[in-house]
C-alpha cells in the first residue's frame, strides 16, 4: 500500500489548471485491428496526465473503486470512466518513485507501469477497438516486473472487457494472473498475456478493454504493460446462393436444380443392356443357325 501522492502534482494551482484544461485526453480514440503498442516512440507521451499522443488508450487511478487491501481484481468490474485521468511522464527510475498510479519509464525498453497506492485504488489502462466488420477478436501484451526495489508484495493483474463505452465490466478468462512481480530486489519477471474475446465482442462499432490491478498489501510494486497488441479476422463473406444453410444432401432450396442426363444411344452392332444396375452399349452377338442333318 503506498501512500497517497502528494507535492507540486497535489497543489490548488494544479487542480486549477486542471480544471479549465480542456479534456481533448478524455477518452481514447477507437482503433480498428491490427492494433499494437509497443511504448518504444517516448515522444507520444510528453506531460502529466495527457494522453491525447497516444492512438487509442487512457490511464484512470481508479479512486475507491474498491478500498480495501489486496481486493481480488476479478471483482472490481465497476465502470471507472469517472476517475481521474492518470500520467506520470518521462520518468528514468521505477525503484526510485514511490508515488503510486500510472507512469511512463523510458528505460532501454520503454514500457508504462502500473502501481496502487492509497489514492489510486485500481489503477487501470482501457483500450478502446472497434470489431465492426470483424470476429475472432484475440488480446495480448506482456506484463513486466520492473520494480528492482526492496518492495515486494502480491500484484494481481486482471483484463476485463465490455461491449460498448459505459457500464460494467467482465473479467476475461486466462486474462488474470495472481501475482506479476518478483522479489525483493529482483525485477526479471515478464509474464505473456494472450485472450481470444467472447463471441460477443464480434461485428461491434466500440469494444473496450480494461487492465487493471489492486492496492496491495504492504508497498506495491511497478508492472509494466507492454507490447500490447489486438487482432480479429474478417467476417465470412455472405452468400447469396444459400449454401451457409444447405439442408443434407449439399442442395439449397435457392440453388438451380441439377441438369437432366441424356439417355443413352447405342451405336449400330451394339445393344443398350443393364449391368450393374446401369445403362451399358454392349456388342450384339451373331446368332448361329444349326445344320440339319
Amino acid at each position: 500500500m503506498r501512500a497517497r501522492r502528494i507535492g507540486t502534482r497535489g497543489s490548488f494551482a494544479l487542480l486549477v489548471a486542471c480544471a479549465l484544461a480542456a479534456p481533448a485526453s478524455a477518452q481514447a480514440t477507437t482503433q480498428t485491428t491490427p492494433f499494437a503498442q509497443n511504448w518504444a516512440n517516448t515522444g507520444l507521451i510528453t506531460a502529466e496526465d495527457d494522453w491525447s499522443g497516444v492512438a487509442g488508450l487512457v490511464g484512470r487511478r481508479g479512486d475507491d473503486l474498491t478500498t480495501a487491501t489486496a481486493t481480488d481484481p476479478r471483482t472490481v468490474l465497476a465502470d471507472g470512466s469517472a476517475t481521474p485521468l492518470e500520467l506520470i511522464a518521462n520518468q528514468v527510475n521505477p525503484n526510485a518513485l514511490t508515488s503510486g498510479g500510472i507512469a511512463e519509464f523510458e528505460l532501454a525498453d520503454p514500457t508504462v507501469a502500473l502501481q496502487p497506492s492509497g489514492t489510486a485504488d485500481a489503477p487501470h489502462l482501457v483500450v478502446a477497438l472497434t470489431t465492426a466488420g470483424r470476429r475472432d477478436v484475440t488480446f495480448s501484451y506482456r506484463l513486466r516486473d520492473i520494480d528492482g526495489s526492496t518492495d515486494n508484495t502480491v500484484q494481481p493483474i486482471d483484463l476485463q472487457y465490455r461491449v460498448g463505452g459505459a457500464g460494467s465490466w467482465t473479467s476475461v478468462g486466462g486474462g488474470f494472473v495472481a501475482d506479476a512481480t518478483t522479489g525483493p530486489s529482483l525485477a526479471t519477471l515478464e509474464t505473456p498475456v494472450a485472450v481470444k474475446l467472447p463471441a460477443d465482442a464480434d461485428d461491434k462499432p466500440l469494444v473496450e478493454l480494461r487492465v487493471i490491478t489492486t492496492n496491495a498489501i504492504g508497498n506495491d510494486e511497478w508492472v509494466g504493460i507492454d507490447d500490447i497488441a489486438a487482432t480479429s479476422t474478417p467476417l465470412a463473406a455472405s452468400d447469396p446462393g444459400g449454401s451457409a444453410a444447405l439442408p443434407a444432401g449439399g442442395q439449397g432450396a435457392g440453388a438451380a436444380p441439377a441438369p437432366a442426363k441424356k439417355p443413352l444411344k447405342c451405336r449400330k452392332g451394339f445393344k443398350k443392356k443393364q449391368v450393374k444396375g446401369k445403362p451399358k452399349c454392349v456388342k450384339k452377338r451373331k446368332k448361329h443357325h444349326k445344320r440339319g442333318r
